[in-house]
């Protein structure tokens, strides 16, 4: 009976545990610092043997972002935490103003080449860092829900300070599944379009992607998947039911350009057939980047990238 009951404990402690780690990887503030490029650190620190493409990829960006004379911002959300955000004036001003919106456990910077692609394309940029995220206060993520708002927070700033630009909002990853959820919100007028690089359709579908990617070993999963879903909402107040890109997106109003490589293993393809699908207008565009992995569509076959997004918005800012 002792045994039995050993054993048992021994099995609630694995469960608990392996539903810990799964919210501490995907809802906790990972970095222990700014992720944003700074010189005296980042220059005498070598890139990780396992740094992801899109790491190696966009680290000279950074390093271009904040080089550049940006204008440091900073704005509080509704639930009180303390949000910065970098602003790149155009060279000349052509009323096009871009927001870009990061990925998961990473920076405003690191999306430095989407910001330097619609600054060359003459936009102001506004490149934010997301909550818990870079310079950005906040300790859990709620995967686009609660990031959604502060998306529009900063577009309702840009939109008082410029009100006769015209406007794009672009994310990536979960910065894309941010500007999905933002669809569906009371928006300025000042934004003509969307566009979401591979973005997921709902927080729990991704956490169940990547935990047959990642932790395969592991026994129950969708039992563990519950279990991180109610260690998410007794911490961090957050359902992960309430992060549904795609739901939102059902009731998107403005013009969406859906982008999606077709060898993503963090996003499976189909998730942008289905948030294109879930899109109520005809108003809607779906690219796919063969043999493109998670969010480095852009460094594969950059003129298409470039030319898709920037026609895009001219196409639908007229």
């Amino acid at each position: 009976m002792i045994w039995l009951l050993c054993i048992g404990v021994a099995v609630m402690i694995f469960f608990f545990g392996a539903g810990i780690m799964c919210y501490k990887a995907g809802m906790i503030r990972r970095d222990k610092y700014d992720r944003n490029y700074v010189p005296e650190r980042d220059d005498n620190m070598p890139m990780s043997l396992h740094a992801t493409e899109y790491r190696r990829s966009s680290k000279p960006f950074n390093k271009w972002w904040n080089a550049q004379p940006l204008q440091r911002l900073e704005m509080t959300s509704d639930d009180g935490l303390l949000l910065k955000a970098g602003y790149l004036p155009a060279d000349k001003d052509e009323h096009k103003l871009a927001i870009v919106v990061h990925g998961h456990h990473c920076c405003a910077g690191e999306e430095g080449f989407i910001s330097k692609m619609f600054h060359e394309a003459g936009f102001h940029v506004l490149a934010m860092d997301q909550r818990s995220h870079g310079a950005s206060e906040g300790k859990f993520i709620t995967m686009g829900y609660l990031e959604s708002r502060d998306i529009k927070k900063w577009a309702d700033l840009m939109a008082e300070q410029h009100p006769d630009c015209k406007m794009v909002l672009y994310g990536a990853s979960m910065g894309g599944a941010t500007v999905c959820m933002a669809s569906e919100l009371d928006l300025p007028e000042q934004i003509k379009c969307i566009i979401s690089d591979c973005a997921y359709t709902n927080a729990r579908e991704v956490f169940a992607a990547e935990m047959h990617r990642a932790y395969n070993w592991l026994p129950c999963k969708k039992f563990i998947l519950e279990l991180t879903a109610r260690i998410s909402e007794l911490y961090g107040k957050f359902n992960i039911n309430d992060s549904n890109p795609k739901g939102a997106v059902s009731n998107a109003k403005l013009p969406m350009l859906f982008i999606q490589g077709t060898t993503d293993d963090q996003v499976p393809e189909h998730m942008a057939q289905e948030l294109y699908d879930a899109h109520p207008g005809d108003n809607k565009e779906l690219l796919f980047f063969e043999g493109s992995g998670h969010n480095v569509s852009y460094f594969h076959e950059t003129e298409r990238y470039r030319n898709a997004c920037l026609s895009f918005f001219e196409k639908y800012s007229k």
